[in-house]
């Protein structure tokens, strides 16, 4: 995982913890990460393959949906797709402003 995308997956985590969601993480084959609030956990199993899935639940286990991650592209692409529902919506706008700069840094570059 390249530092931006790290740097916008990370926060995709936070904002996503800091709304009390708990998060999977499944790598195309298994879940390698399973509803769970540690962050370094999380962010540890992320990134291990090209493409992977962040799963969020809420407090009820409920499924809130799902964030694509692609990995080697143009990093602020990071995200590939994402479930469309209100709630990741909202997670998807807080990190909106990160993808942004990135972008905006690199095509200035």
């Amino acid at each position: 995982m390249q530092d931006i995308e790290f740097k916008i997956v990370a926060t995709l985590v936070d904002e996503a913890l800091a709304r009390g969601y708990r998060l999977s993480v499944n790598d195309g084959e298994e879940t390698t990460i399973s509803k769970s609030t540690d962050r370094d956990d999380i962010l540890q199993a992320l990134g291990e393959v090209d493409e992977e899935h962040l799963i969020a639940y809420d407090a009820e286990d409920k499924r809130v949906g799902w964030f694509f991650l692609v990995y080697g592209n143009e990093p602020y692409y990071v995200v590939n797709d994402y479930t469309a529902n209100p709630r990741t919506e909202d997670l998807f706008a807080a990190i909106q402003p990160l993808i942004e700069f990135y972008e905006e840094m690199d095509l200035a570059a």
